[in-house]
């Protein structure tokens, strides 16, 4: 992750050009009318802008995001869809009204990835032993639905006309956790609720409370 985002940043210095961007991006009085349109590491996103002056803005991002994914719960691997629709509420300032900028606020939505497999390899938490559930079992993980705290620093700079281009590198917190359901599982002998329970445990200790994301896209101005 670390070396993708080195890598984004590169690209976008390169961009930039001489004077870091040349073109300064003076922010007028008011304005209201631009919406940038982008990909990020976390999907599509659509962002409205409103631009009140002194350095500061406000940003709106929507994002959609649907993908296969697969993780790790215990000794077991689960893969499946996931579907996610979430929005944030961010307050940019432009340093010494340049085109770089600090941005601070909040995410809030949610959505969730559902697995479905077959067979559950567990670790015995009494014996230590390996062994396998056979059947089929259904699972979701969820992040919660309260709003979590975003930061980022960024860069914008004309293209000319009514565009604009931006990236930003940025973290936010995550709290996702695992549910599993093994009511097809328990005709099994092997059927040992406090086996997987310590799977679920593994997988949701795992999780990062941190995400860092990175994200392109160009402003258009209406």
């Amino acid at each position: 992750m670390l070396r993708r985002l080195g890598l984004i940043t590169a690209c976008c210095l390169a961009l930039c050009g001489p004077g870091w961007g040349g073109q300064t991006m003076r922010t007028a009085p008011f304005s209201f009318g631009e919406t940038e349109f982008g990909m990020s590491r976390i999907g599509r996103i659509a962002i409205p802008e409103a631009v009140f002056g002194n350095g500061f803005a406000m940003r709106l991002p929507v994002r959609q995001e649907g993908a296969l994914e697969q993780v790790r719960a215990g000794q077991s691997v689960l893969r499946g869809k996931s579907r996610t629709r979430r929005g944030a509420v961010l307050i940019d300032y432009y340093l010494l009204e340049s085109n770089w900028r600090l941005t601070g606020g909040v995410a809030f939505g949610g959505g969730y990835t559902s697995f479905t497999g077959e067979n559950l390899n567990l670790h015995d938490t009494s014996t230590g032993q390996q062994y396998t559930l056979i059947g089929s079992y259904e699972a979701s993980v969820r992040p919660r639905e309260m709003p979590m705290p975003v930061a980022a620093f960024g860069y914008r700079t004309p293209l000319g006309g009514r565009v604009q281009f931006n990236f930003d590198l940025g973290i936010q917190m995550n709290d996702s956790r695992l549910s599993l359901d093994t009511s097809e599982f328990q005709a099994d002998p092997l059927f040992d609720r406090t086996d997987i329970e310590a799977a679920i445990r593994s997988f949701n200790d795992d999780q990062s409370l941190v995400t860092p994301f990175a994200r392109i896209g160009f402003n258009i101005r209406f």
